[in-house]
């Protein structure tokens, strides 16, 4: 049967999936697909002799319209208007019997529906919770896989926490881990006590890797995942939470991480947090049982400005992507030079993947605390172009500049991934010679879902509200004129007016939000400033997290500027917007009775 499809995808192909509810292999040579339901599309699509389905098993099918892509891939396209898709039984291959068939009207972007459960006449969204090729399934509510330690040496071993964030206790008893999605019942948990309400629990390694045919470990080199299966009474509910993660260092976890958002990531942590986490041994470390998690672990290299789309170019009438202009700035929260390779492998070096590519050149280095950028050109033989950039950003000639990287920013939304090689992988290890390059932070921005929209092409560009805050947190970017190479602190914003706003009295209430992003330093002052006019000092109540300045604004429009400087006599950039005065007091004319006035 189909049990799910994807008609709308946010990226790659459309597909579907056919589900096998027999307990026997499925032989698909003998059935055609297809999406037309009239009697020339019955032959549309005919699976490869010696194609099969398990028992009770999934194929995912790629509706690309490239069927010389790959035996999985069909002749048709899904229509996410909607659309039929069709599965007949074929014999002596000419005889086409109908034997499912789903119709479906437009579709929810990124959003699959199918079967549920698996094979049932019943049809849902699977908001989140796509599954080609294996079983459909909601996500769990009440129990979440809250921290994973797959990086470890004695007295250390790998781990996984749950957490109940319920109001109530829940049993996991007869509930499945796996590392994989299929198959899901690796791991039984038959000893296990309620989660209480608030609470947490741990699974060792010594229960999930007990010797048996489905003992697993978590993959430290090429990362891994953790999949939990409800069950009730051995029959699987149908809830299941999963995670993922990358390559991991030594000793560090990952864990659940609520952003601004309300929707959670998984990343590397800065500590962690089992329960009993510096143990002697390791039958220390087993009498951990959870904890709440810490921040997630930032540095040493952050990703510190984005300008994802600078404002277009126009050539003999024709607009187009200033590529040229595009940059990408990283600064360094260390006291010392940050080399970027590995000192024990030089040839390994610091990366940045995702919407670009790009490696460092070999022996590269950035001094203490100091911040470089990585552009589109090559500034070693394009030194016009190189030249150009500094003069139109006002970037000082002692602020490296790397390049080029392959690929562009993504103007509506992009991901930018920040790696870091670790040690290589040494015999006898099955993966010796491998680097596994570990993730230090993404960012994965967009112009909607609380991300700043203003950075799009307007000249504006992304900047990182605290160095050492999480990343990938639409709450810690904020948009500004370009700094690149100049990491100013502590950093300002204008909260009211906002730009554009009409505003029909003299007098108005500049407000915004002043933060210091040096540990030890604070902010001393901010200064508030309209038309060119005099800079006056603004008011606080509460340690300039929040600032306000009374101004008189002049008919027509005003902009309003503002700075805040530190107690170590460092400026913020300065933050602008105008703000349009409506005259609307009312004009009396006379006329001494010798004329009109309309």
């Amino acid at each position: 049967r189909f049990n799910e499809w994807l008609a709308k995808p946010a990226a790659g192909s459309d597909w579907f999936e056919l589900f096998n509810t027999t307990n026997l292999p499925v032989d698909l040579s003998v059935i055609s697909l297809s999406d037309d339901p009239s009697l020339i599309g019955q032959g549309m699509f005919r699976p490869a002799p010696l194609s099969f389905i398990g028992a009770n098993g999934f194929v995912q099918w790629l509706a690309d319209n490239s069927p010389g892509s790959g035996h999985n891939h069909v002749n048709f396209k899904l229509n996410a208007l909607g659309d039929s898709l069709l599965l007949y039984a074929v014999d002596s291959g000419t005889n086409y019997t109908l034997v499912d068939s789903v119709s479906f009207g437009a579709q929810a972007a990124d959003i699959s529906v199918g079967r549920f459960p698996d094979g049932d006449a019943n049809l849902i969204a699977f908001p989140g919770t796509a599954s080609p090729g294996y079983a459909n399934y909601l996500p769990l509510t009440n129990v979440v896989i809250n921290e994973a330690l797959a990086h470890t040496d004695p007295p250390l071993e790998d781990a996984i926490e749950l957490h109940n964030p319920s109001a109530s206790p829940v049993s996991i008893l007869g509930w499945f881990l796996s590392n994989e999605a299929v198959p899901a019942r690796k791991c039984q948990l038959t000893n296990a006590a309620p989660i209480p309400a608030g609470g947490y629990v741990v699974i060792y390694e010594s229960q999930f890797n007990d010797g048996g045919s489905n003992a697993f470990t978590l993959n430290s080199a090429h990362g891994d995942a953790v999949w939990l299966t409800a069950t009730t009474n051995g029959v699987e509910t149908g809830a299941r939470a999963s995670v993922s993660f990358g390559a991991s260092f030594n000793g560090v976890s990952f864990g659940r991480y609520i952003k601004s958002t309300g929707d959670s990531d998984f990343p590397a942590m800065a500590a962690r947090t089992f329960g009993s986490d510096t143990p002697a041994s390791l039958a220390e470390f087993r009498t951990g049982t959870g904890r709440t998690n810490t921040a997630p672990r930032v540095g040493p290299l952050v990703i510190s400005e984005i300008h994802y789309q600078p404002p277009p170019t126009v050539v003999s009438g024709i607009t187009n992507d200033n590529t040229l202009g595009e940059f990408i700035e990283l600064t360094s929260l260390t006291n010392a030079v940050l080399p970027l390779y590995d000192p024990a492998y030089p040839t390994n070096r610091w990366r940045l993947s995702g919407a670009i590519d790009f490696t460092f050149p070999t022996n590269s280095s950035l001094a203490a605390t100091g911040s470089l950028l990585v552009v589109s050109f090559d500034p070693k033989s394009n030194l016009t172009q190189l030249a150009s950039f500094r003069t139109n950003y006002g970037v000082a000639t002692n602020v490296p500049v790397f390049g080029p990287y392959l690929g562009k920013l993504g103007n509506v939304s992009d991901t930018l991934r920040l790696e870091k090689p670790d040690a290589v992988q040494l015999a006898p290890h099955p993966d010796a010679g491998f680097v596994p390059f570990v993730l230090i932070e993404q960012v994965a921005y967009e112009i909607t879902n609380g991300w700043p929209a203003d950075a799009a092409g307007t000249g504006k560009s992304l900047q990182r509200v605290r160095l050492n805050a999480y990343a990938n947190d639409p709450a810690n970017w904020h948009t500004a004129t370009p700094t690149p190479g100049r990491l100013f602190t502590p950093l300002l914003t204008i909260t009211a007016p906002t730009e554009g706003q009409r505003w029909s009295n003299f007098v108005f209430t500049v407000r915004g939000t002043a933060r210091e992003n040096i540990a030890g330093l604070s902010v001393a002052q901010v200064y508030c400033q309209i038309n060119d006019g005099a800079w006056n000092a603004a008011a606080t109540t509460n340690g300039w997290t929040n600032w306000m300045a009374t101004i008189s604004l002049l008919p027509g429009t005003n902009t309003v500027q503002a700075y805040a400087q530190d107690s170590a006599g460092n400026d913020s950039a300065t933050g602008s917007v105008k703000l349009f005065c409506v005259v609307t007091n009312r004009l009396t004319v006379v006329t001494n009775g010798r004329g009109n006035v309309s």
